[in-house]
């Protein structure tokens, strides 16, 4: 009788400990590297900054997926204008927009291309 207690006991531990690892697939959140260029820093006129939740995020970051991720050009000549945007991982939005939100669905690149106004005289 004892031993069947302690066999039922261990098998009883056996499952709890197995339970209370395994997650389900619903518990884990995949997460994705976000790139994004250019980056702020040193004498750069122009530069790409993004945000997920409105909390900046650096360029690198993992972010869950199904998160958007808000980008934003800053340009700080008033000779300069934003061309277009380049992404790798999603659908490139339209339009040259200064600010574009991106759902998170796997690894993601972004680039803001800028260029010089053109001046009509």
């Amino acid at each position: 009788m004892k031993a069947t207690i302690k066999i039922f006991a261990l098998l009883l531990l056996g499952a709890l400990l197995l339970n209370s690892c395994s997650k389900r697939e619903d518990d884990i959140l995949a997460k994705h590297k976000v790139e994004f260029s250019p980056v702020k820093g040193g004498m750069l006129t122009e530069h790409v900054t993004a945000t997920v939740d409105g909390k900046a995020i650096n360029s690198g970051d993992e972010v869950e997926e199904g998160k958007d991720v808000v980008f934003t050009a800053t340009i700080l000549l008033k000779n300069r204008v934003l061309d277009k945007w380049v992404v790798a991982g999603a659908e490139a939005p339209a339009g040259a927009s200064e600010t574009i939100t991106i759902k998170v669905k796997g690894p993601l690149k972004v680039r803001a291309v800028f260029k010089n106004k053109t001046s009509i005289l």
